[in-house]
């Protein structure tokens, strides 16, 4: 039989960038459905209640109760809520998965998803109580991988953003998306990527379904999801490193894309799902 290659595929999958920024293992009473956004991927593996409450996860058109043995995805910068009762116990991953920084392959998606996944759910549990280091840096990804996989086969590609943006530097984006602040404009963005702003402008909109300015928005958000939940950083030092003029309209800019106030964020972080 002839050799059939994949090459298109093998680019597209070496590009991808897997960055896990959460992970956590417990039961928590306070998630109370409240509706919000991150800035991120969520996964929730459900392994069991010791309550009779329920325990769900729900966005504007969809309303999962939370079964043992299912996980659940929720994708970046989709508004959703999650109620969890006192004695649900979950495994939670949050991810971002870009072809270059800044441009989540699930930023498009707008719906939650529900999967029986006894294996997963136990697999999560499981790499939890791993001690050794270096089978976490195996084990980790892995599952996360294995769920990403499990994601694309109920979505249509159609609804993924996997378009490569040839014309651009994909160098200047991941640039951007790592150190862009208030102060940075699609002017600069396009001067870093050699293209005129209006072409740029047009361009990247056409290609990507969002705004030059909707993604410098999104990438601060990223950092601001960075600094507050690494616990290191009061709120007021997060404004001053993302240059807004002061706390206040950091503050009123979070919640605006979030639903939530940065304090309460960073106070809740690991618990809101």
């Amino acid at each position: 039989m002839s050799i059939e290659n994949k090459d298109h595929f093998l680019h597209l999958s070496n590009r991808l960038h897997l960055q896990i920024t959460h992970f956590a293992y417990g039961i928590y009473p306070a998630a109370d459905g409240t509706f919000s956004s991150l800035p991120v991927n969520r996964l929730l593996f459900c392994l069991g209640s010791t309550d009779n409450e329920e325990s769900y996860v729900a966005d504007a058109e969809h309303h999962f109760s939370m079964q043992s043995g299912h996980f659940y995805f929720i994708p970046a910068n989709h508004v959703a809520g999650v109620r969890l009762s006192a004695g649900m116990y979950f495994v939670s991953i949050q991810f971002l998965l870009d072809l270059y920084n800044g441009l989540d392959v699930f930023a498009s998606v707008k719906k939650i998803l529900d999967f029986e996944g006894a294996a997963q759910v136990e697999q999560a549990r499981k790499i939890f109580d791993i001690a050794a280091e270096n089978i976490w840096l195996a084990k980790l990804p892995g599952l996360t991988y294995d769920c990403i996989g499990s994601v694309f086969e109920k979505l249509e590609p159609i609804q993924l953003n996997l378009t490569e943006i040839a014309e651009f530097s994909v160098q200047s984006l991941r640039l951007i998306s790592g150190t862009c602040t208030a102060m940075t404009t699609v002017a600069e963005l396009a001067d870093l990527c050699n293209v005129n702003r209006d072409t740029f402008s047009r361009n990247f909109t056409r290609k990507n379904g969002i705004t030059p300015k909707q993604f410098l928005t999104r990438c601060i958000l990223r950092r601001a999801y960075i600094l507050l939940s690494s616990g290191k950083y009061r709120v007021h030092e997060v404004a001053k490193e993302l240059k807004f003029s002061n706390e206040f309209y950091f503050s009123r800019f979070f919640k605006k894309h979030t639903g939530v106030t940065p304090k309460d964020f960073r106070m809740l972080h690991y618990s809101n799902f």
